[in-house]
């Protein structure tokens, strides 16, 4: 079982570095960093926490090809390669609030089949002419260094079978912890894999669960909230008792707050805590004490064939939201991740 946890940079270079060593010092195999438009740079982040880890892979969760070529993509990613001996990864989707940007992410399933194509043809070293969503005139990397591992970043039936057609793993973050919807979207997967004569077993296939861990569980429950108000208004129809009044509060409550769910400086309506109950929690996000968190992971992943999961740090609430990842990944600590393993194989 392959343990990833993904961090929004919402921090001082300092405090990523440090969270990146503790990251690696708990036992997580992968770190992935977020790639937030306005936010710290998650490429030279990645390049940063490479030189302060010894073993960790370490990669973008996710980049997109919109915002930066795949010839940029490709560069980056043959830096990382050498910087680190290979202990990277590339993980791609197909963007997120481009428009605030002025991008429209035009043919994304195609958009991102010919950006992965490009991308590996360029660290093999090869020249690429190619005339589609992406062109290319005799084009080609100076320093084509590096075994890339993609991964792609999704909640859409579409691109997880496309994940499991050309990429070698798949986060499927579909913000809802159900079961039988996170299997839904693994078959997508196994049928991608089929198409191109893959074994789906060699792929990385993860969930991606939210995750926010402490002591005081009480606190940590209410930490996540403006999250589950998020993904509540954006695939809360996934659930059978789905309240679209409920949906359309949200979404007003949230558009009041012109930032992103897991920003540090959004304040967040009272009435938004008291719209999202618990049951709600429990569908969208694994919070609590550190028992709490272990027994809902487990829950969701035993007698499943995911071989991977992929948890989104959320900071418990204290005012400091460096410290407050911090809270999240000491609480679980050690001896969660290790039961994990045991148990999940």
């Amino acid at each position: 079982m392959i343990l990833e946890a993904e961090i929004t940079p919402a921090l001082s270079p300092r405090q990523f570095l440090e969270i990146s060593r503790l990251v690696e010092k708990l036992g997580f195999d992968r770190l992935g960093v977020s790639d937030v438009l306005g936010y710290p740079d998650s490429f030279v982040l990645q390049a940063l926490s490479l030189k302060v880890t010894r073993n960790i892979k370490i990669g973008s969760l996710v980049s997109n090809p919109f915002t930066r070529h795949p010839a940029l993509l490709a560069s980056s990613f043959a830096t990382l390669a050498e910087l680190s001996g290979d202990r990277c990864y590339l993980g791609l989707g197909v963007g997120a609030s481009l428009e605030k940007i002025g991008i429209r992410a035009q043919k994304p399933v195609r958009a991102l089949k010919e950006a992965v194509q490009t991308i590996r043809a360029l660290i093999s070293g090869k020249e690429v002419n190619t005339k589609g969503v992406f062109s290319f005139e005799r084009f080609k990397l100076l320093r084509p260094i590096g075994t890339p591992e993609i991964i792609i970043g999704t909640r859409s039936h579409k691109i997880a079978k496309l994940a499991g057609e050309i990429a070698d793993g798949v986060v499927l973050g579909a913000r809802f912890t159900s079961k039988e919807y996170l299997s839904e979207l693994l078959k997508c997967v196994k049928m991608g894999a089929r198409k191109a004569k893959r074994k789906p077993s060699e792929l990385f296939v993860a969930p991606r669960l939210t995750l926010c861990c402490s002591k005081d569980g009480e606190l940590a429950r209410k930490s996540v909230k403006p999250y589950v108000a998020h993904y509540y208004s954006v695939v809360g129809r996934l659930n059978p008792e789905y309240e679209q009044s409920v949906a359309q509060k949200l979404e007003r409550l949230l558009k009041k707050v012109d930032d992103w769910y897991f920003s540090p400086s959004a304040i967040w309506p009272r009435e938004m805590y008291e719209l999202v109950d618990e049951e709600m929690v429990d569908k969208f996000a694994i919070a609590g004490t550190p028992e709490q968190c272990a027994q809902r992971v487990l829950q969701i992943l035993e007698k499943t064939e995911f071989n991977g999961v992929s948890f989104n740090i959320a900071p418990v609430r204290r005012g400091d939201y460096f410290l407050g990842l911090k809270e999240t990944l000491l609480s679980i600590g050690v001896k969660t991740l290790i039961l994990w393993r045991t148990v999940l194989g």
